[in-house]
């Protein structure tokens, strides 16, 4: 799993430096697979764990680094092609500088956290550092200051491994049990911040946090000047967006494995994933309840008989799973479920439609605010 830690520290003051290489030290000495990725005074990054999909992409002139996957963003909305991989040149980087983040959400989507290292001064004397997250990536970002280093991270397991450990909150605690798996803004644990979804976090050159700013979300699109009030349009619109998704993010691999229930979303994907890629080896497999009511085999295998894809039916048995025997799940900022953990086997990643319905037919009212903008 492709991870990062990030440390920003006040190089004039001594403690702090001594705290910064002491964390760097422990870090380094967890795992010989961190690679450190980008330094500057008062700055470093690594990575653990890359893969052709997920990176370290600097910026020029020691102005930053792009964590993760990002691509460009299509010109032509119509366009169902694969976007191209992104390339930060020195004019992407200074126009990122000048926007404070903005044009990466506004030129650029994938699976990417930007860290942007601006020297010019501001009122106040200081350089400044911006943390985005680009606005439908599933890569974490959170921050927590230690011994007066700013520590960025994706893992809380890496947290752990150089000693670092956070009380739960419990105002998320009852939070989460009154409201369920609503989004909430309330931190998981005490001390650690998280960067949303479209957000940027700005920081001083000595690592202190400052302020937030969200430049990203769907409810942003109302009133938008360049809004579509053509429904049949919206929808091509919506349709070429989603087939040159799918195909950019499948170019980067050889071979894909897709959970597939025959449903609307996931017979979405093999579909765009059958018409657009190709010379790609698609295998389907759908998990199943030996006499369970809802049984999606049925449905599974007329969407990947019309792909043509080869299919695989896994059985669950609930009786078989038992807790004591189950491995450890690694520490999460969010609770994790050891039951979707064991259904989905040992598996690290796949492709499907999961989360699809709210964004295609279940929340209304986010989606027409979508087509509108696309």
């Amino acid at each position: 799993m492709f991870r990062y830690v990030a440390m920003m520290w006040d190089v004039q003051s001594p403690q702090s430096s001594v705290a910064a290489s002491d964390l760097k030290q422990k870090l380094e000495s967890t795992a010989p697979a961190w690679v450190r990725a980008f330094e500057c005074p008062g700055v470093q990054v690594w990575v653990a764990d890359l893969s052709v999909c997920l990176g370290a992409h600097p910026l020029c002139d020691a102005a930053g680094v792009v964590l993760g996957e990002a691509f460009v963003r299509a010109n032509d909305s119509h366009s169902a092609a694969a976007a191209p991989d992104a390339k930060f040149n020195r004019m992407e980087t200074m126009e990122a500088l000048r926007t404070r983040g903005r044009s990466l959400v506004s030129k650029f989507w994938g699976n990417f956290v930007a860290l942007i290292v601006d020297q010019r001064r501001e009122g106040d004397g200081r350089g400044v550092r911006y943390l985005l997250k680009d606005p439908c990536g599933t890569l974490p970002c959170h921050f927590t200051e230690a011994a007066g280093v700013q520590l960025i991270f994706s893992s809380l397991q890496d947290c752990r491994q150089i000693g670092l450990s956070f009380p739960v909150n419990w105002e998320f605690v009852r939070s989460r049990a009154v409201n369920g798996f609503l989004d909430s803004e309330i931190p998981t644990l005490v001390g650690v911040s998280t960067v949303h979804r479209g957000e940027c976090a700005s920081f001083d050159d000595r690592g202190t946090f400052k302020s937030r700013a969200l430049f990203w979300h769907p409810l942003l699109f109302e009133g938008a000047s360049d809004s579509v009030t053509d429904s049949g349009v919206a929808a091509k619109l919506l349709r070429g967006a989603v087939r040159s998704c799918v195909s950019s993010m499948a170019g980067h691999h050889k071979g894909i494995l897709a959970q597939t229930s025959g449903g609307l979303d996931s017979s979405i994907v093999l579909g765009c994933l059958s018409d657009v890629v190709h010379d790609l080896k698609v295998t389907c497999y759908t998990a199943y309840l030996k006499d369970a009511v809802c049984d999606e085999r049925r449905w599974a295998r007329l969407v990947t008989e019309r792909a043509g894809y080869r299919r695989i039916d896994v059985c669950r048995e609930p009786g078989s799973m038992v807790f004591r025997d189950l491995q450890a799940l690694a520490p999460s900022m969010e609770p994790a479920s050891y039951f979707s953990h064991w259904q989905r086997g040992p598996l690290d990643r796949t492709c499907g439609g999961a989360g699809g319905h709210c964004d295609l037919h279940r929340r209304r009212r986010g989606l027409d605010l979508l087509c509108d903008h696309i």
